[in-house]
């Protein structure tokens, strides 16, 4: 993700999302709660919550993000 991108702020239903930061830093909303999260960090985002990834590095913010359906 380029400097300054962001995934934009969503909700997931029926699903979930993990994310690994590869490289590079950024803003993690989660439902509201804001916290930088940088190389070898995860982030986790359940069924029926909200989040968004921004990249507020001076390098691009590079991820992996497992978008998987819940068992709810």
């Amino acid at each position: 993700m380029k400097k300054g991108s962001s995934t934009g702020y969503h909700k997931h239903d029926g699903e979930f999302e993990a994310m690994y930061i590869l490289e590079g830093e950024g803003i993690h909303n989660d439902n509201g709660t804001t916290y930088r999260v940088s190389a070898g960090d995860m982030t986790i985002t359940e069924d029926g919550e909200s989040h968004s990834l921004e990249n507020v590095g001076e390098t691009d913010l590079k991820f992996i993000a497992l978008v998987l359906k819940s068992n709810k």
